[in-house]
């Protein structure tokens, strides 16, 4: 299977200058996650060209707000041209029915526990409307990175340690989408990410990198 992750551009017409410009740490995930039987090319529209005839039999677009509307335009214009799309990210996590209008299926919440079986069921011709599995295990995080896609293009590498949140703040999403509580990545995990990246500059993407003290001291020994 052939298969395109796109993170779309907020203006495809006035692109952000690259130095600024990080990955999506989401098609890093989904490309590990992915059965190593299946093509995968990562398109970051940011910094570069996407080409809407491209071969593929899947099409995934993740999103945040801020380019939700540049994600619903591409949605349609793949699925004008027979393709099946797959939206997810913070924005349609969070607006599920808005995305559906647009896309085939949608990813509510994270992709571990639902990306080989969503990547199985459209194989199968029996592509699910929606895929959730609230809170997964973060054991497999980065366990298979796919960073050389990415490593001609950027010269940060993003990292996430840990995701959810113990607070509940009214203008934050984390808690809704990620859960109340911390979960770690094994920081073996981390280690070995990183060192496999062979890069010298990295950003921790975590919105409480020190938010479980004994985690933060197990991690910041081991790099």
């Amino acid at each position: 299977m052939r298969i395109l992750l796109v993170s779309p551009a907020k203006d495809s017409s006035r692109k952000m200058p690259r130095y600024i410009v990080l990955p999506q740490l989401a098609l890093q995930i989904l490309a590990g996650l992915t059965p190593d039987e299946h093509q995968v090319t990562i398109v970051e529209e940011e910094i570069e060209g996407l080409d809407l005839d491209a071969g593929c039999d899947l099409v995934g677009i993740t999103c945040m707000t801020a380019n939700a509307n540049r994600g619903y335009a591409l949605a349609r214009e793949f699925k004008a041209r027979g393709k099946t799309v797959v939206m997810g990210g913070v924005h349609p996590t969070l607006l599920p029915d808005e995305a559906l209008r647009h896309a085939d299926s949608v990813v509510i919440g994270e992709a571990e526990g639902v990306w080989e079986r969503l990547l199985a069921d459209f194989g199968a011709g029996r592509l699910a409307r929606t895929y959730h599995h609230p809170y997964p295990s973060l054991d497999r995080y980065l366990r298979v990175p796919r960073r050389k896609v990415l490593n001609r293009l950027f010269r940060v590498i993003p990292v996430m340690t840990t995701r959810g949140c113990p607070y509940n703040c009214e203008f934050c999403s984390v808690h809704g989408v990620f859960g109340d509580r911390i979960r770690h990545v094994p920081v073996e995990n981390v280690a070995r990410s990183i060192a496999d990246a062979g890069r010298g500059l990295y950003m921790f993407l975590d919105d409480n990198i020190s938010g479980d003290p004994v985690y933060a001291r197990k991690l910041f020994e081991a790099i």
